[in-house]
This record gives structure tokens, sequence and C-alpha cells, in this order.
């Protein structure tokens, strides 16, 4: 079975640069390795501005079914790379104090991208909700979700997640696709590790894509 789906509002990355019109959406915050404290959050407020995007590069999601893991664009790779350095400075150089380590890309086994629905889920509605209970959560991981069954205290595995637990990887890349390599986006590429997960349908006349999520 499939949870409710929900749609969200595809970019056109074109404007920026891009010569294909790829599935593409913008992406409210991706949470690491589920920790609430390793949270890429974007902080654009608006990707068609170059002033902003110079401000905060905004980050965005592409939908690849060639693709088997993940992919980060090489500038948002290095971008995580430093916070991690960073993190892993502060910690040395203030032991006493409990410091958060960021990870290394090469160190994420989970990925939790968050992308807001379109308002009132509403398919003529392709702007972007601001409540956060509007969010559609993408996931994949190298670890297999377990849940606990309290009658029997049996572990089920989903086949869906067991399969997607295969596929996940995450590895650099450069792309080509903007004018401006400095104010241009940061891009997570999500593979089959993601869509295994459930079921993807795009609405090409109306610029939305909706995700829903597997049960089974």
């Amino acid at each position: 079975s499939y949870a409710a789906a929900k749609f969200m509002p595809l970019v056109d990355l074109r404007p920026l640069g891009d010569f294909v019109d790829h599935y593409v959406c913008l992406v409210d915050e991706i949470v690491l390795n589920n920790d609430a404290n390793t949270v890429l959050r974007n902080e654009c407020t608006d990707i068609y501005n170059v002033e902003a995007r110079r401000k905060h590069r905004p980050i965005v999601a592409v939908w690849d079914t060639g693709l088997t893991g993940c992919m980060l664009t090489q500038p948002f790779w290095d971008e995580i790379s430093q916070l991690s350095d960073n993190a892993l400075l502060t910690s040395q150089s203030l032991p006493s104090r409990k410091s958060i380590l960021f990870p290394h890309p090469s160190q994420i086994h989970t990925i939790d991208v968050k992308i807001a629905a379109a308002v009132n889920n509403d398919a003529a509605a392709t702007v972007p909700s601001t409540k956060k209970n509007d969010l559609v959560s993408i996931q994949a991981s190298s670890k297999i979700n377990v849940t606990n069954n309290k009658n029997k205290m049996k572990k089920a595995v989903t086949a869906a997640t067991a399969f997607s637990s295969k596929l996940f990887y995450v590895n650099p890349i450069t792309l080509n696709w903007f004018d401006d390599e400095e104010t241009s986006p940061h891009i997570i590429v999500l593979g089959q590790a993601f869509l295994v997960r459930g079921a993807l349908t795009v609405d090409i006349q109306n610029h939305l894509i909706s995700f829903q999520s597997s049960s089974l």
C-alpha cells in the first residue's frame, strides 16, 4: 500500500543556465544520519534572484531514475566537508564541551530530504507551502531500518527498505549546467535508493511531482 501523495512544485533551472528541463524540486532541508543536529537547511529566499543565491546558495533535488544511489555536486560536497572539518576542530579545541560532529560526506549513511508540498495540496497551486507539517520526506539509507513487533518481539524489514540499503551510496559529481557556478544551486541527485521506496508520478502539464511512500 502507499501513503497519500502530496504534490511538490517542480523548479525550472533553465533560467539559471540549465540546458534541460530536469525534474527538480526546491529542498527545505536535508537531515543526515537521522540526527536532528546535522541538518542542511535551504536559506535562499528566491532561487531566481542572483543576489539571493549569492547570499545563500539554494538546495535543489534532482530525481534521476537512471541513477542507483545519491550524488552531490562538488561544491555541495565540499561545503559539507568543510562543516565536518570545522566541527571536528571545534571539538578538539574545546574538549570539555559537548560538541556536535558533522559527518563527512563519505560517512553519510542515511539521508532524509524534506521538500515543501504545494499549497493546499492543489495540483493548480505550484507555490510551496510554508507549513512544516506540509513537508514531504524522501529517505534512503545504507542501514536497514527495522521495526519491533511489541507482541511477538520480532523484527520486520520491508523488502523495499532492504533493497534500498543495497543501492545506497553518496558520491560527488561535477556538473556544467549553469552560467554562473559561484551562485548556482547546490544539487542532490536522488536515485533508485530513494525511488525504490515508493511511487513517483510526474505531472508535466502542471509542473508538479508526487512521491508516494510504500508501507509494504
